[in-house]
C-alpha cells in the first residue's frame, strides 16, 4: 500500500492525585507502558503480556519485558535533564531471586552511554541496591548501598529521583518508603544531564514485567499513568481503516490505518469515563503511536488533538521513515485554555485525539 501508514494509537493520561496538585513548572518529560512506547537494546524484541499477574489493569492494558534477560528495554530519548524522578511498576517473571551485582535499571545520556547504574547486591528476592555511577570508557564506580531492600514480587512501585550533579542526588523509593539515597558526585566525564532510561531484569535467567513508566520533573510519588485506548472515529476520520485496527491490546503490524493525502485527519474519542475517583488531577495527555511512510504520499506527520470544539496538532511536523517506529507527544496544558488538563476536558463526548498526515 502506497501512502501514509499509521499502526496502533493510544491515549495515556497521567492522574495524579490534589494531594501533589498541578504545579505550573511541572512536567511529563516522557511516558508509556505498552509495547509500542518502548525500544530494545538487544536483538531478542519485546513481549507484551494481558495477563494481570504483571501489571494493574485498573490504570494498565499491558505488561511489557524484553524477551531475554540480558536485553533492556528503553523509553523515547526526553529532553536533557539534570533534576528529574523516573517511575515504575515492576515484578520479576519468575518469582524467584535476583542476581548479585547485575544491571537492573541505567539512567543514559543522549549520546547513549550509561552514566548511573543500580544493581542488586545478593542474590536474593529481596537485596539492598547499590548505586553506581560509569563513565564513557565503562568504569564503574560504586557510589553507595542502600539500606532498605526491594522486593521484586510482587508488583510494587518504584520512584527514583536523580540529581545529576557534582553535588547530586540519587533517592530510591519503593511502594512510596524510601529505601535508599546516595548524595555527592554522581557524574562522569564532566556529563551535566541524562535523556534516557534503560529497564531490564534483576535476574539471568528471567525477564521483568514493567508498566506505568512516568520521567517527570516534580515529585512522581501520587502519579499514575491511565493508559486509555481509541473507541471510535472522532470529530473528523478521513483516513482508510477502522478504530479496531489501531486500538488492539498485544500489538499487530497486520492492522492499521492509512492516508495518501496530505493534510487529512484522523481523530479518536476515547472512554468518556476515568476508573479513579475525582480526588484525581490531570497532569499530562499523551499521544503514543507507531508510524511509517511509503515511498510515495505523505512523508511526515502530527498528532492531533480536539478540545472545546477547536483542532490542535503537535507544533512541527514529524518525518517518518520507510520502517515502523514508536513516537510520542507530551501535552503538558491544554492548548485551549493554556492552563492545565482537567478530568471534565479529558472525558468530554467532544475530546478526541488522533493524527494528520503532512506533506
Amino acid at each position: 500500500m502506497n501512502g501514509f501508514l499509521k499502526h496502533l494509537f493510544v491515549a495515556t493520561f497521567l492522574c495524579a492525585t490534589l494531594l501533589g496538585a498541578h504545579s505550573a513548572s511541572a512536567a511529563i518529560l516522557w511516558a508509556g507502558g505498552e509495547e509500542m512506547d518502548f525500544t530494545i537494546e538487544g536483538v531478542g524484541g519485546i513481549k507484551g503480556t494481558s495477563n494481570t499477574t504483571y501489571f494493574d489493569n485498573t490504570f494498565s492494558r499491558q505488561g511489557v519485558a524484553p524477551n531475554t534477560a540480558s536485553e533492556f528495554l528503553k523509553t523515547g530519548v526526553f529532553a536533557n535533564s539534570s533534576l528529574f524522578w523516573v517511575r515504575f511498576r515492576h515484578i520479576l517473571d519468575s518469582g524467584g531471586a535476583c542476581d548479585a551485582n547485575k544491571d537492573w535499571i541505567k539512567f543514559t545520556d543522549s549520546a547513549g552511554v550509561d552514566r548511573l547504574i543500580l544493581r542488586p547486591t545478593t542474590a536474593s528476592a529481596t537485596p539492598l541496591i547499590s548505586i553506581n555511577k560509569r563513565d564513557a570508557a565503562g568504569t564503574v564506580t560504586l557510589l553507595g548501598t542502600s539500606t532498605g531492600n526491594i522486593d521484586m514480587n510482587p508488583q510494587h512501585t518504584y520512584d527514583v529521583f536523580i540529581n545529576y550533579a557534582a553535588a547530586g542526588e540519587i533517592t530510591i523509593y519503593m511502594n512510596g518508603n524510601q529505601i535508599g539515597t546516595y548524595s555527592g558526585d554522581v557524574t562522569t566525564d564532566g556529563q551535566t544531564s541524562l535523556a534516557q532510561i534503560k529497564l531490564g531484569s534483576c535476574q539471568t535467567s528471567s525477564t521483568t514485567f514493567y508498566s506505568q513508566v512516568i520521567v517527570s520533573t516534580t515529585d512522581s510519588r501520587l502519579m499514575r499513568l491511565l493508559t486509555r485506548a481509541p473507541v471510535a472515529n472522532g470529530n473528523t476520520m478521513a483516513w482508510t481503516g477502522a478504530v479496531s485496527d489501531i486500538n488492539e491490546n498485544i500489538l499487530s503490524e497486520l492492522n492499521l490505518i492509512s492516508s495518501s493525502t496530505a493534510g487529512q485527519l484522523a481523530q479518536f474519542t476515547v472512554p468518556a469515563t476515568l476508573p479513579v475517583s475525582s480526588n484525581w488531577a490531570v497532569q499530562a495527555v499523551v499521544q503514543s503511536g507507531r508510524l511509517l511512510r511509503s515511498t510515495t504520499g505523505p512523508q511526515n506527520f502530527r498528532f492531533s488533538l480536539r478540545t472545546g470544539g477547536v483542532d490542535y496538532t503537535s507544533p512541527s511536523d514529524i518525518p517518518l521513515e520507510l520502517g515502523y517506529e514508536n513516537f510520542s507527544y507530551v501535552w503538558n496544558t491544554n492548548p485551549n485554555t493554556s492552563a492545565a488538563w482537567t478530568s471534565s476536558q479529558v472525558t468530554a463526548a467532544t475530546f478526541n485525539l488522533g493524527v494528520k498526515s503532512q506533506p
